[in-house]
C-alpha cells in the first residue's frame, strides 16, 4: 500500500494506519516515486481524495488496465476528463462513487453499517478521535479545517446546558444556519451531476 500526504505531520499517521510507503505529494513528484516503488509497472488501482491537483498524476500512477476512483474534491473539483489523452492509453477505468451510491436503499444501508461495525470489532482498522471540539468552538474547528491541522476524525461537542432562553434562540438559529447551508450543497451538487464532466 503506497500513501500520500500533504505535509510531513501525516506521515507517522499514514504508517501507522497500514501504508507501507508514504509519500509527500507536496514535495515530491508522487506518480515518479509510485514508480520507482513499482519498478515501472504502476499500481492496480488509485483512489484519490484531493482532486484537481493530484488526479493527473494519480492517472499516471496507474499501471494498464488500472481503475482510477475519485473520491473527493480537497484541491478543488476536477476538470473536465480528456479521454483519449487519460484513459486511452493504458485502456484505464475511471469512477467516481459517493457512498450514496452503495446506500440507496434501507437493506444496502444495514448491510454497509453492519460490515462496518463488524470490521470495527474484529479489530480490522481503529478509530481515534484526533480532537473534540465544543460547540462554541466551532469557528476554530472550521478554521483548522480549513488549515489542514485536522490529522484524523474530529468532533463537535454540544454544550451540555442551556443557560438561558438566548442561548436556546441562538442554538436554534445555528441549527437552521447548518440546515440552509445543507441545502444549498445539495442544490449544488445536484445542478454539478446534471453538467456532463467527461469530453
Amino acid at each position: 500500500i503506497i500513501g500520500t500526504v500533504g505535509s510531513d505531520e501525516k506521515i507517522e499517521t499514514a504508517k501507522s494506519n497500514g501504508c507501507d510507503y508514504v509519500i509527500n505529494y507536496s514535495r515530491e513528484n508522487f506518480a515518479e516515486k509510485v514508480k520507482e516503488i513499482t519498478n515501472g509497472v504502476g499500481v492496480s488501482v488509485v483512489y484519490d481524495g484531493v482532486g484537481k491537483k493530484t488526479f493527473d498524476y494519480s492517472i499516471e500512477c496507474l499501471k494498464v488496465r488500472g481503475v482510477m476512483v475519485s473520491f473527493g474534491n480537497a484541491s478543488g473539483p476536477l476538470d473536465p476528463c480528456n479521454v483519449t489523452k487519460s484513459l486511452a492509453p493504458k485502456g484505464l477505468y475511471l469512477t467516481r462513487p459517493s457512498i450514496a451510491h452503495y446506500t440507496s436503499t434501507r437493506e444496502e444501508l444495514d448491510e454497509a453499517a453492519s460490515k462496518v461495525f463488524e470490521m470495527f470489532i474484529a479489530k480490522k482498522f481503529t478509530l481515534k478521535i484526533f480532537k473534540k471540539y465544543s460547540l462554541s468552538e466551532i469557528v476554530k474547528a472550521h478554521q483548522d479545517l480549513e488549515d489542514r491541522k485536522i490529522l484524523g476524525p474530529a468532533v463537535i461537542i454540544p454544550e451540555s446546558t442551556l443557560t438561558s432562553i438566548s442561548d436556546i434562540w441562538s442554538l436554534r438559529a445555528l441549527v437552521e444556519m447548518c440546515i440552509s447551508l445543507i441545502k444549498n450543497m445539495i442544490d449544488m451538487i445536484i445542478d454539478k451531476q446534471h453538467e456532463p464532466k467527461i469530453t
